[in-house]
């Protein structure tokens, strides 16, 4: 079998993540649940400070109606670069991303914590509006993540539908408030993270 190498991003070849994981899991005594259509688990990552997700209190509420018998946990963190309570600890994070099927949170240094979840399973980033960065991208590739994306764009009437290139000219257009921009709450369209998750959920949970 050909190994994969990487000319940049977050690790040198393809099976370096898969290396690391299970190193990381046994060292923090992670123990990753199976994937399981009948007890589907879903996890929310809310930021306290900047670019926190708007109306969170819908978010769980559609979600709780949408999928009834799922687990949905959500987490709080007050800063990427705080830790202020047992919840915080590298172990508590590695073992609360490793549980779930499906992790949705704002862009950010959280997101490195994917390295931690099984492979197979799903995670849906958030951006605020003009801001727009794809550096963890390549990082969901490596782990073995099904990744997607979310972008609150200035454009109202086309918010859930941006591409892309799209993303970036808006952000690039803004480029001079970019770290003003990055911490804006970030606002949704159910009606389309309706329609990302489902197909996330899909991927995490099917047989391959």
């Amino acid at each position: 079998m050909t190994t994969k190498y990487y000319q940049g991003g977050w690790f040198q070849r393809e099976s370096s993540c898969s290396s690391f994981r299970e190193r990381m899991w046994k060292n923090l005594d992670v123990k990753p649940r199976k994937s399981s259509k009948k007890n589907k688990r879903i996890g929310i990552v809310n930021r306290n400070e900047s670019r926190a997700i708007a109306d969170i209190d819908i978010l769980m509420q559609k979600l709780h109606k949408k999928y009834p018998d799922a687990d949905i946990h959500l987490r709080a963190i007050d800063s990427e670069y705080k830790l202020t309570n047992s919840d915080d600890s590298l172990e508590a994070q590695a073992k609360w991303f490793a549980d779930k099927d499906l992790v949705i949170l704002a862009h950010g240094a959280a997101m490195s914590n994917a390295v931690f979840m099984r492979p197979g399973s799903s995670l849906l980033e958030l951006y605020p509006s003009n801001y727009f960065n794809d550096m963890f991208w390549l990082l969901m590739e490596q782990c073995g993540i099904h990744h997607d994306w979310y972008y609150d764009g200035s454009n109202k009437k086309k918010r859930g539908k941006y591409t892309e290139k799209q993303a970036r000219a808006e952000t690039d257009e803004n480029w001079k408030d970019r770290m003003k921009n990055k911490k804006k709450d970030i606002h949704f369209r159910w009606k389309d993270v309706d329609h990302i998750i489902y197909h996330l959920l899909k991927e995490s949970l099917s047989k391959k």
